[in-house]
């Protein structure tokens, strides 16, 4: 990858979007992510996301896996392991440590935190694998 494909970037981006998407769903943490915001799933299972939340969502994660490329080109990574160490690198010093400081000082709960941990843990594992195994 000579700095940064710009379809890897897209097919990353769309498919951390799903992940998360999925992540959320009462397949996986959505219940329990409502609770833990108080807010009744009941309710909530009519409502759809409004098209700007989604359009706004989609662009955070089209600038994560943006950037998440160029650490890809400088550090030199290639291969699913070297994808697998940069991802938890990055996770651990900046996504963790936002969420434990939104414990900390926000007094976010720890649970809706790792539920949130979890979510930006296997996006930017599979965006960094996508990006870094493109050719």
């Amino acid at each position: 990858m000579n700095g940064g494909d710009f379809l890897a970037i897209i097919t990353a981006a769309v498919a951390a979007f799903i992940i998360s998407g999925l992540w959320y769903s009462p397949l996986l943490f959505g219940r329990q992510w409502l609770a833990l915001r108080g807010i009744n799933a009941e309710a909530f299972a009519d409502k759809k996301m409004p098209a700007g939340t989604m359009i706004t969502e989609f662009a955070r994660t089209l600038i994560i896996a943006f950037v998440l490329t160029h650490f890809i080109v400088i550090t030199g990574t290639t291969g699913v392991l070297g994808a697998l160490s940069l991802a938890v690198w990055i996770w651990v010093g900046f996504y963790a440590m936002i969420l434990v400081g939104s414990v900390i000082h926000d007094k976010v709960s720890w649970k809706l935190a790792a539920i949130r941990a979890g979510d930006g843990l296997v996006r930017i594992i599979v965006m960094t694998i996508i990006i870094s195994i493109w050719k």
